[in-house]
């Protein structure tokens, strides 16, 4: 079974949805230090902003991604017509 780094993880679900949460990542990911990960994130170039959101059992600290430090391309595939994305530094 191949297994994703945390890093990656996180990554990924900025790219996908702009924004990762503290309880997401404890919940779903099983990610205890995601304010490690943000650090060296913000480090590389990744710009975030995070605040205390209201969810049903009290506060999450979610982070918004701002600017990620590499270009997000889309275009369309000529074989089926969906869109692929990729990201280039």
């Amino acid at each position: 079974m191949k297994t994703t780094s945390q890093r990656k993880q996180v990554i990924n679900m900025l790219l996908k949805t702009g924004e990762v949460s503290r309880n997401i990542c404890i919940r779903e990911l099983y990610i205890t230090r995601l304010s490690d990960i943000i650090f060296k994130l913000k480090a590389e170039g990744w710009e975030l902003e995070g605040k205390d959101v209201p969810y049903e059992k009290g506060l999450d600290y979610v982070y918004y991604l701002v600017k990620a430090p590499f270009k997000k391309e889309q275009f369309k595939n000529p074989i089926d017509g969906s869109i692929i994305t990729r990201y280039i530094k």
